[in-house]
């Protein structure tokens, strides 16, 4: 129909450099959480998650995850929302949330996950959606988020530290302020490249060539499917290894 956009041109570019830094990321979580590992099967005694150094570790990988959310949103939907994906993406996120929610629900009753990082992106998800083509009002209340969580008017885990009856300790927590900050700021990059009228030649020469450029695009798309699947994976090379060894 005419006005209407063609749907061709609201598909977003698949941009290299954002894969580089979702694989980084992935890359970074299950080194992470190998180590986690050993220290849950008692072959080290680092003090992981939460000691000086680990904690620091962690909130790198969680910024590189949700900055790179963010800078999706913008792309994906910068130049008009396009909600059939959004939702069918959204839906897949919350399922596997439910789905972290009730393993460790099974295996660590008292520290389950009741809001880890998919929990967190499928909120965060709903808010820069919601604020998609509004690329400046995006930048101002990340911005407004992260004054307020360094200035110690909001506290980590607010709100989600007012609901009763939740576990003191969680074996994976992503607070909503500062991460929401983060989230916003990556969303209007995001929306600035999406409506930028070079973006497609910019990125023209950012290309994926060799094995290792392919391998990187290759996680890069599938980086909720590795985040899934890596602990069972690591689980289960480390049983292997005991009943080995």
């Amino acid at each position: 129909m005419a006005g209407e956009p063609n749907i061709k041109t609201l598909n977003p570019p698949r941009v290299f450099a954002l894969d580089v830094l979702r694989v980084f990321a992935i890359v970074m979580m299950i080194i992470f959480h190998f180590i986690y590992d050993l220290k849950y099967f008692g072959y080290v005694a680092w003090d992981t998650p939460l000691g000086n150094g680990f904690r620091q570790w962690r909130s790198s990988i969680v910024f590189c995850f949700v900055f790179a959310m963010g800078i999706s949103m913008g792309l994906a939907h910068g130049k008009g929302r396009r909600p059939r994906a959004f939702w069918i993406r959204l839906g897949q996120i919350f399922a596997c949330a439910l789905l972290i929610s009730a393993v460790t629900l099974f295996m660590f009753p008292e520290s389950w996950i009741y809001f880890g990082i998919l929990h967190f992106m499928v909120i965060a998800s709903l808010f820069t959606f919601a604020l998609v083509r509004r690329p400046w009002f995006s930048l101002l209340l990340g911005s407004l988020i992260l004054v307020a969580f360094w200035a110690g008017w909001v506290p980590y885990g607010w709100p989600i530290n007012l609901i009763s009856g939740l576990p003191g300790y969680t074996e994976d927590f992503a607070s909503p302020f500062p991460w929401l900050g983060v989230a916003f700021i990556g969303s209007f990059i995001g929306q600035r490249l999406a409506t930028d009228a070079n973006f497609n030649a910019k990125i023209s020469c950012w290309k994926r060539g060799g094995w290792l450029g392919k391998l990187i695009g290759f996680a890069g798309q599938r980086s909720l499917s590795i985040y899934m699947l890596h602990q069972p994976v690591l689980f289960g090379l480390i049983l292997s290894a005991r009943l080995l060894f």
